[in-house]
């Protein structure tokens, strides 16, 4: 499975199909202010380019998935809707890079398709697709320049320079995917979001290694602490599930397997 259900993803459900998992999120997202134990020393930033970074696992495929949610304090999943999400490795102006493709709901009512770097996941461009508005992002190290099109209002573009190259929110399970996992390992991770239009410094670190060769990864943002269960011999995840922090509920994505 591949991008990270972020609040875009949310905000399409809310204004189509499922309100339920738009409760769960919508209201949590904020711009993040990273907080430490008093004495702790933040980790270190991850970048694109990073030396640590791993990319050797990627390759071309294919995953359907469904969400499933259990709003607090119900006892009972409900599904809030079904994906898919595609990694292809193509070349991109003589280099290696990898298209991150997903989609989500009905037909037409939400897709992204974002382009990285293969060796550094440092993001090139994205456009998604919300019912009837197109955003184009393009990707420059630290700038970020945002163009929303929509029926009514015509084309507003705006730039944003930040501090540090960023990532971004729909990159996010490649990056899970590629960190160097030994136990104890934690970085912060800057994330533009799509969904909020504003860079995030969130938070991830390696937990454990079960006995069945399962990695344990934990990732927190202002909004939402999720696990990643990620296979130690193939890197693909094997589990996600995230926990609202503003009300408990939880949100796990459950792949369909292909002959469904």
């Amino acid at each position: 499975m591949s991008t990270m259900l972020t609040l875009q993803h949310a905000r399409a459900l809310g204004k189509f199909t499922a309100p339920l998992l738009f409760l769960v999120i919508a209201s949590c997202r904020s711009g993040t202010s990273l907080a430490t134990a008093s004495g702790d020393r933040a980790p270190d930033v991850l970048r694109p380019g990073a030396a640590e970074i791993n990319v050797s696992h990627l390759a071309t495929a294919t995953n359907a998935y469904r969400m499933m949610v259990r709003m607090h304090p119900d006892s009972a999943d409900r599904e809030a809707g079904r994906g898919e999400t595609a990694v292809r490795t193509i070349d991109h102006a003589g280099a290696a890079a990898v298209l991150l493709v997903s989609a989500f709901g009905k037909p037409g009512q939400f897709t992204d398709t974002a382009l990285v770097v293969r060796s550094t996941l440092a993001p090139v461009w994205e456009t998604m697709h919300l019912g009837n508005s197109t955003t184009r992002f393009d990707y420059d190290g630290a700038v970020v320049r945002v163009a929303k099109t929509t029926p009514d209002s015509g084309t507003r573009t705006v730039e944003h320079s930040y501090d540090v190259p960023v990532f971004h929110f729909n990159e996010l399970d490649v990056l899970i995917r590629s960190l160097p996992y030994r136990v104890g390992y934690n970085t912060i991770l800057p994330l533009y979001s799509e969904g909020s239009d504003a860079l995030e410094m969130d938070t991830v670190r390696v937990m454990s290694k079960s006995a069945d060769n399962v990695w344990t990864i934990r990732f927190a943002d202002p909004a939402i602490v999720a696990t990643y269960e990620v296979s130690a011999s193939t890197r693909e995840i094997v589990r996600y599930e995230f926990i609202a922090r503003r009300n408990g509920s939880r949100v796990r994505r459950e792949r369909i397997p292909a002959d469904r």
